[in-house]
């Protein structure tokens, strides 16, 4: 507390002065974390005094409060990149990150519980105190600004990574998190030495660790791996399900779950809200062999009944046997997408559930499993409005490729794998007016793509059809192939 209370008088974060006449002052609280090392040891203790932002006004104390981090999908990329070019990858941490940013508005705040003056006199923030509701954005506009100023553009597909063409290095935003990409040495530490010459710093050396992920690499045969052994552990004790037997899928094959008719109470609503978010960064980090059941489980989270429960904890016991099991990238293999729907099969709406993947360098950068919005009348219609939302990522998964100086793949169509006939033909022949006429005009926008060699779609059998698992729950041998075909792995 001592160091962090240092800390913020040493930044000039506030000025003390008595409250304007109008006006209330925000209250705030001390916060305490154990951080741990990639080992489970204990790194450091953390105290960090913090606003209750929840009591902000808007148009008084806050206007715009959006901010960008860095998206799955495009950190996923990077790794793959980085991989197959033997590139380096350093990350940096900014210590007191938000404490950079200048506010405009006026934001009173009480003094810090055990350091006050004995006056009544408040604090009027001159920096962007964490629990701001505008922090984030305030910090990022400012490390966007210096990042400007040293030549560094942010990309359009992304606005929270920035590329340096002269040096080819790239820098993946995660708030105060900064992971640096790049073939150059030099360039990386130039570039460390320009940040810590502005901001305090910490240089954490070679990316081991990330956002709640393990990085693994063998520079040899050039693969990365990505996995998140510690944090399954960590959320498996904390649900107390880090014993008893495993399961072999997440889900039992022809499950069909329907609405709890009763009112869970809000305790048992807010763990199951948990567990589920627990499950839902996981599946969108290093999992998607997750992805089907957590969407599944996620729709019932407003009123969960025992039924979803038991469902719950089937995943649980399929990641105790899991726990190593992560993404590998190789320096080879195609880049290709796959396309699935699942027609009516959610028993109350018989809506359909749609999903797709983006394979580059051997293992998925890019997966989805949703029900979809609207019900379809047909196979054709279910795979066809699947084959949009495919459509959609690989649009901004071209726009985001030539940005990171990828352009072997976007040179041709982009090729998209199906396995129904029918909407492959709608997708390439609009005279079918009868039978299409009742689709949303959105949908259409997959015959524009293909006519500009944007995509291509082709036929694929179902038995080769990697995103079927992101559609429905498999057998346990289908399982095991889907996992394969996704390039999950235990080890390097």
């Amino acid at each position: 507390m001592d160091e962090e209370y240092k800390s913020l008088i040493d930044n000039k974060t506030w000025e003390l002065q008595l409250l304007p006449r109008g006006r209330e002052a925000l209250t705030g609280r001390w916060l305490y974390k154990i951080k741990y090392a990639t080992d489970g040891t204990i790194k450091k203790f953390k105290a960090r005094w913090v606003a209750r932002g929840f009591e902000q006004q808007y148009g008084i104390d806050y206007n715009e409060s959006f901010a960008p981090v860095v998206k799955p999908m495009t950190y996923r990329t990077l790794f793959a990149i980085a991989a197959a070019e033997d590139l380096e990858i350093e990350q940096m941490d900014v210590k007191t990150a938000f404490l950079n940013g200048h506010l405009e508005e006026e934001v009173y705040m009480e003094q810090p519980t055990g350091f006050d003056d004995n006056t009544t006199r408040v604090c009027k923030l001159n920096k962007a105190l964490y629990g701001l509701k505008q922090a984030p954005r305030v910090w990022y506009l400012e490390l966007a600004g210096f990042l400007n100023s040293i030549g560094y553009c942010r990309l359009e597909s992304d606005f929270s990574v920035f590329y340096h063409k002269g040096m080819r290095l790239w820098i993946a935003i995660f708030v105060d998190d900064l992971l640096i990409i790049g073939k150059d040495k030099i360039a990386i530490k130039k570039l460390k030495s320009q940040l810590s010459q502005k901001y305090e710093m910490t240089d954490l050396g070679p990316c081991a660790h990330y956002l709640g992920m393990q990085i693994e690499r063998d520079r040899q045969r050039k693969v990365i791996r990505i996995h998140q052994e510690k944090y399954i552990n960590d959320i498996l004790r904390k649900y107390q399900l880090d014993s008893g037997r495993c399961a072999a899928t997440p889900m039992d094959n022809g499950l069909h779950l329907v609405r709890n008719h009763d009112t869970a109470s809000p305790e048992d609503t807010r763990q199951y809200q948990s567990a589920v978010g627990s499950l839902m960064y996981l599946m969108i980090c290093t999992r998607p062999d997750l992805a089907f059941a957590v969407s599944l489980v996620s729709r019932y989270a407003s009123n969960p009944g025992s039924s979803h429960w038991i469902t719950v904890k089937r995943i649980f016991r399929y990641l105790r046997g899991t726990t190593k099991l992560g993404i590998m990238y190789r320096s080879d293999g195609p880049y290709i997408g796959y396309s699935d729907a699942d027609w009516a099969s959610n028993t109350e709406d018989r809506r359909s559930t749609g999903g797709y993947v983006f394979i580059l360098h051997s293992s998925p950068i890019s997966w989805m499993s949703k029900r979809q919005s609207a019900v379809a009348t047909s196979s054709c219609e279910a795979e066809y409005m699947a084959l949009c939302q495919t459509v959609k990522e690989a649009v901004w998964l071209r726009k985001l490729l030539q940005e990171l100086d990828q352009n072997q793949y976007t040179i041709e169509a982009t090729s998209l794998l199906a396995d129904n006939m029918g909407a492959i033909a709608l997708a390439k022949n609009p005279e079918f007016h009868a039978r299409t006429k009742h689709i949303d005009i959105a949908y259409h926008f997959i015959r524009e793509k293909i006519a500009d060699s944007t995509v291509t779609v082709e036929w694929i059998p179902t038995t080769k059809m990697v995103a079927d698992g992101l559609t429905k729950a498999l057998p346990a041998p289908k399982f095991k192939e889907f996992i394969s075909c996704l390039g999950l792995t235990n080890s390097l």
